[in-house]
This record gives structure tokens, C-alpha cells and sequence, in this order.
């Protein structure tokens, strides 16, 4: 359990770097202590909100043969822009980019 936290926090921190770096609107501490503190914040939202909206969302998901994981994880990251006022993803298209990259370093970090 403990790995896989740590496995998740990484992947967090390199995701929400790039998007600080990466995605126009999209304002994210690039700080050492930032980067930190955000992916622990959305590491804890991955672990405590993200089951309870796969579950409800479950129908969905299953209807669109997956794709609706994307917005699973579009509303994670606005938990994470409303929980910290340090993260902000400036509108609908910054959010979108923002998802867009944080799933594929998600699925890039946990196939290897």
C-alpha cells in the first residue's frame, strides 16, 4: 500500500510539473515544496474521492468503454483547483489539456 502511494505521489508530481510547464492558463507551484505539497493533496484525493466517483459513475464508464475515466480524472484535478489556491487551471481548455496529460503519465508510470 505503501509503495503504491509512493508510486502515485511520484506520478503526481512529475504529471503536475509538466502541466505547470506545459499547459497555457494552467498555474501550478514549480517550486520543490509546491510540487509536494500539490501531489500529496491530489495524491489523497486519488485515493479517497476517486473510487467513491468511479463507483458512481460506474455505468457511465462501462457505457463509454472506458473514456468516461477521463472525466473521473477532469474532476479530480478541479478538487484539487477548488482544495488549493495555489493550483489554478484558468477554464474548461486548461483543464481539459491538464487531464489529458495527467492520465497519460498515469498510464505511462503504471504500465512500467
Amino acid at each position: 500500500m505503501i509503495s503504491k502511494a509512493i508510486v502515485a505521489m511520484v506520478a503526481n508530481i512529475a504529471g503536475l510539473y509538466l502541466i505547470g510547464t506545459y499547459v497555457p492558463g494552467a498555474q501550478v507551484p514549480l517550486t520543490v515544496q509546491g510540487l509536494l505539497i500539490a501531489a500529496f493533496v491530489l495524491t489523497l484525493i486519488n485515493f479517497l474521492i476517486r473510487p467513491v466517483l468511479k463507483l458512481v459513475l460506474s455505468p457511465i464508464i462501462v457505457i463509454t468503454l472506458g473514456l468516461a475515466t477521463l472525466v473521473v480524472n477532469g474532476i479530480t484535478l478541479y478538487i484539487l483547483e477548488v482544495a488549493m489556491p495555489a493550483v489554478n487551471f484558468g477554464g474548461l481548455t486548461s483543464l481539459t489539456y491538464a487531464t489529458l496529460i495527467m492520465t497519460a503519465v498515469n498510464f505511462v508510470v503504471h504500465v512500467l
